[in-house]
């Protein structure tokens, strides 16, 4: 018998048949979502719609484009409702036996939690109680955590607070970004879903409440990303891979801000802010240690090495403030 982290029996196998009669809405937006969709497809699964944000312009010619799960969706030839409101008159149209919500970016109305026979289920990004909110996976960067993972979970009026149905484990490696980690986390989650769902529709996987101390990550503004050097090297390190690729980690030089995209933590000391040059590298003192800049972004430039920034520096003025 299989078990997941909640210790839920997986029991089965569940035949074909038996989960392609039941009928699944899916609501998503961004790419977080799209290994999901795919892999509910592949499946065989009866997703009868996808229930997206709206369109919006993009680039210098506003041209409009889908979400990323409206355009998976698209591929496949399935019907598209774009909203930010989903309706009880929405559910009515599509009649479905449940609703899978993967980064919808919207809160499904209280209302309409009951109206699906099994409800709606949700995949979040971290291992709940851990971590719940919209920044799951930068938090558990931030707080220099070995280990995050996904759950499967029924909603319920609450914040990511609904009882559990399946979860799974994702190691977090030294120099996973939140960019990587979202990525690893989403084909995880995918894995999770086609394995759990049907179970869950067969009526062999119960919710089970969630247990242990609750965690809340916040939901992240430009200025969270800007670098307190007075703080130690290694969590400074943290916030760097933590807001990659955004709110971005930055700090002001002279009147310039500038981004930080790649750092490793040094044993050497400087006052925090300092620029040092060690060899070919650019160190910064930080609280505790310095950290070794290998790659960052001046306003309206491209990326550059540390070493590139050092030689084009014209000012006496070597500090990060």
């Amino acid at each position: 018998m299989e078990r997941g982290v909640t210790g839920c029996p997986l029991t089965g196998p569940v035949g074909i048949t038996s989960f392609m009669k039941h009928r699944i809405l899916f609501f998503g937006t961004s790419e977080f979502a799209v290994p999901s969709l795919e892999q509910l497809v592949h499946a065989g699964m009866n997703v009868v719609g996808v229930v997206t944000r709206p369109a919006k312009p993009v680039g210098r010619k506003h041209v409009l484009t889908p979400t990323p799960v409206g355009a998976s969706a698209q591929t496949f030839g399935l019907e598209v409702i774009e909203t930010e409101k989903p309706t009880k008159e929405l559910l009515k149209k599509f009649s479905p036996d449940v609703c899978v919500v993967i980064a919808y970016g919207k809160i499904i109305p209280a209302a309409l939690l009951g109206i699906p026979k099994f409800g709606f289920v949700n995949l979040h990004p971290s291992l709940l109680p851990r971590w719940r909110g919209p920044s799951p996976l930068q938090a558990a960067i931030l707080a220099g955590n070995s280990q995050t993972g996904v759950t499967l979970m029924k909603l319920d009026k609450g914040v990511d607070t609904g009882p559990i149905l399946e979860q799974e484990e994702v190691d977090i490696l030294t120099d996973d970004t939140a960019e990587t980690l979202y990525d690893r986390c989403a084909q995880v989650g995918a894995d999770l879903l086609v394995r759990a769902l049907p179970q869950y529709l067969a009526g062999n996987l119960l919710p089970q409440p969630q247990s242990g101390k609750a965690m809340i990550s916040k939901m992240l503004t430009r200025e969270d990303g800007r670098i307190d050097w007075t703080h130690d090297a290694s969590s400074i390190e943290r916030q760097i891979r933590a807001f990659t690729p955004w709110p971005g980690a930055w700090a002001m030089f002279g009147d310039e801000r500038v981004k930080i995209l790649e750092a490793r933590v040094l044993k050497a000391n400087a006052q925090p802010g300092e620029i040092a040059f060690m060899g070919d590298a650019l160190a910064v003192g930080c609280g505790q240690g310095a950290l070794a800049i290998t790659k960052l972004q001046r306003e309206g430039k491209k990326p550059v090495s540390g070493e590139e920034f050092i030689r084009g520096l014209h000012t006496t003025d070597l500090q990060f403030h």
